[in-house]
């Protein structure tokens, strides 16, 4: 029997997710049971919603550091989100299926985790208040703004109309 141990964001694994999956070591040896360690990755992961794993698909990960250059040319989808909000998981899946269908249409489908100080304070001219926020910019300007969960159609429709304006 071993135990189960969790390592915060910041502390020696670097990440707050116990699911295997996501490709990180987080799950650290010591004894735990089978039947335990099914039950904390549930709970936590629940907890955590998005346990911190890279977005699927061709959604670029933005950082305080990566986002003016990020949208400063052409159309670009940027997802606003929190780990610890659990409709950010639902878009996040939306958001996924998007950037699947514009790859090859000089579409940018991105998202900053606003999870972090620098993160929040670089955006907060955009005067972002809740999470998911979706924002479609067009050369650097916010073109459509989308708050709390959105379908894809509608963001797919912004896109559309972004790429088509001059």
């Amino acid at each position: 029997m071993t135990f189960l141990a969790f390592s915060p964001r910041g502390t020696e694994c670097g990440h707050s997710c116990l699911q295997s999956e996501c490709g990180q070591e987080c799950l650290h040896s010591v004894p735990y049971s089978s039947l335990a360690k099914s039950l904390v990755v549930a709970i936590v992961c629940a907890l955590f919603a998005a346990c911190e794993r890279p977005p699927p698909g061709g959604v670029r990960i933005l950082t305080d550091e990566t986002f003016d250059s990020a949208i400063a040319k052409g159309v670009v989808l940027v997802e606003f989100w929190g780990n610890w909000c659990v409709p950010c998981v639902t878009q996040r899946v939306i958001v996924a299926e998007i950037a699947a269908e514009v790859s090859g249409k000089k579409v940018v489908v991105a998202h900053l985790d606003l999870g972090f100080e620098e993160a929040r304070k670089k955006v907060q001219h955009l005067n972002i208040d809740y999470v998911p926020t979706l924002i479609v910019f067009k050369k650097g300007k916010p073109f459509k703004t989308f708050v709390g969960l959105t379908q894809k159609e509608e963001l797919l429709d912004a896109v559309n109309e972004a790429q088509a304006t001059k």
